[in-house]
């Protein structure tokens, strides 16, 4: 009879997880930049394959999409969102194309050069302190980085890319010209 009572609580216990887990998903969808956002992926669904999943097919998992939406909301960080979608971007390419040296490659490369674009906007446009984009970009390594598989894809891409160099552009116009999308002016400047 014990037995029983404590299957029938740990039933209970998961029950309550999941439920709790749901719940507290934000499935509000915003508009952003001209077009409404895509959904909260579900909580399972999204951790089902290294790429989850990306309904609007922009390359950036949707998870981490209205994450970066909610952590720069407005058009006064339209560059930094734009600037971290290009990242998270990369990061995803190199998850998924670890299979593939010579895309895995191009993907590594693509990574950094996001990489430059961020730091073009943190510390040539906006004139932000570096620690705050090693903080972000950190953030979003471990939001892409959420479940084994993805770990695992994360670590061979790793070791794939050890030894390899890319010098950053030395002029400011150089590393804008790594960011993937158009720069707006910051207004009052």
């Amino acid at each position: 009879m014990r037995n029983i009572a404590i299957k029938t609580l740990k039933v209970f216990v998961i029950l309550q997880l999941l439920v709790l887990n749901t719940s507290c998903l934000d499935y509000s969808r915003n508009m952003v930049d001209g077009k409404l956002e895509p959904p909260e992926p579900g909580f399972f669904e999204n951790d089902k394959t290294i790429g989850g999943i990306d309904s609007n097919n922009d390359g950036v998992r949707d998870d981490i999409e209205r994450w970066i939406n909610r952590e720069f909301p407005g058009e006064e960080n339209y560059n930094k969102r734009m600037a971290w979608k290009q990242y998270a971007k990369e990061v995803r390419n190199i998850q998924i194309h670890i299979d593939d040296e010579e895309m895995l490659n191009k993907h590594s490369f693509l990574w950094i050069d996001a990489d430059v674009c961020v730091l073009y906007v943190y510390t040539d446009l906006i004139k932000d302190p570096y620690g705050k984009q090693v903080k972000q970009g950190d953030k979003i390594l471990e939001k892409s980085n959420n479940t084994k598989e993805r770990v695992k894809a994360w670590m061979v891409a790793d070791r794939n890319f050890a030894g390899k160099s890319h010098a950053l552009p030395p002029r400011q116009e150089m590393r804008r010209k790594k960011c993937e999308f158009e720069i707006k002016p910051r207004k009052g400047f």
